[in-house]
């Protein structure tokens, strides 16, 4: 473990591998798990341990599942586990090695089979629409076929479900925990979700977090929601810039993060210091990182 920090009695992250940290998490410790996990060969986390850069696919899938397995230890029987995670262009094998043309990776596809076989059932599918959003796109053969491709603005969410019934749950607590009849509507039953993401400054920069690829609070806030009691504990394997545990202390749950970059413990403390505000390196005392 490479250190530790609980800045509020019911927050908590720490800096480590996520797979040696979730070991020291007992058995049934957790209501929901809410993380977006690093992309395969996408960005350089600048950390030696990192999973998904400079590995091959079945290596990054490996690591994955890894987490995800002590990740249905750790729920709770009918606990959630949420995913965020976008199918990305390639060009390159799966091996690592550049192709020739591009193709579409869909990594979800790998990481529910993985569920099948530990038997977290997929109960939900919410699509993050970012399609007003994103203009990026790949012309391939434009205008002329064959070779066109779809825009993909999109980002899959999707809420594994563990065995077993759910806890009794103390009547005051369902009381502070209801959901309105427009927030059913707007996150149920319009289950695209047309959410802003965190601005980014420029193709291929860094938002203004200095984290390439933080969700906006606006999805663990729905899914927290959605799928846990007040002060349930919620748990981030891949914290990044603690956007999870900000949503945590604004809806009234406990929280737990772990981060392998302890470059962003600046960001985290700030996120869980003034939920409300999203962190950045100006605000943490902390120069912005330039794109190297």
């Amino acid at each position: 473990m490479d250190g530790t920090c609980t800045p509020a009695g019911d927050l908590r992250f720490q800096i480590g591998d996520s797979r040696q940290l979730l070991k020291e998490l007992p058995p049934c410790s957790i209501d929901l798990i809410i993380t977006s996990p690093p992309y395969w060969n996408v960005k350089d986390y600048d950390h030696g341990d990192q999973i998904g850069y400079n590995q091959s696919y079945t290596t990054y899938i490996d690591s994955l599942n890894q987490v995800w397995l002590e990740c249905n230890r750790v729920l709770v029987p009918n606990g959630k586990l949420c995913i965020d995670i976008q199918p990305i262009p390639i060009k390159k094998t799966l091996d690592g090695v550049d192709a020739e043309r591009s193709s579409i990776l869909d990594i979800m596809a790998d990481i529910e089979q993985f569920m099948r076989g530990i038997k977290l059932d997929l109960s939900n599918i919410f699509i993050w629409d970012k399609r007003k959003y994103n203009n990026q796109m790949i012309f391939g053969s434009y205008p002329y076929p064959p070779n066109l491709y779809s825009h993909v603005a999109f980002e899959y969410i999707h809420v594994y479900r563990k065995e077993g019934k759910s806890r009794k749950v103390d009547e005051a607590i369902k009381a502070g925990s209801k959901i309105s009849k427009e927030e059913w509507r707007q996150y149920c039953f319009n289950s695209i979700w047309d959410i802003p993401p965190v601005i980014k400054f420029g193709p291929g920069k860094d938002d203004a977090l200095s984290h390439v690829a933080p969700f906006p609070i606006e999805i663990p806030r729905r899914l927290i929601k959605l799928f846990s009691f007040v002060g349930d504990t919620v748990l981030d394997p891949f914290l990044g810039s603690g956007t999870t545990l900000a949503a945590c202390a604004l809806e009234k749950r406990k929280g737990i993060g772990f981060e392998l970059n302890p470059a962003y413990e600046p960001l985290i403390k700030l996120a869980i210091a003034d939920p409300s505000r999203p962190p950045t390196w100006k605000r943490a005392g902390v120069a912005i990182r330039e794109e190297q």
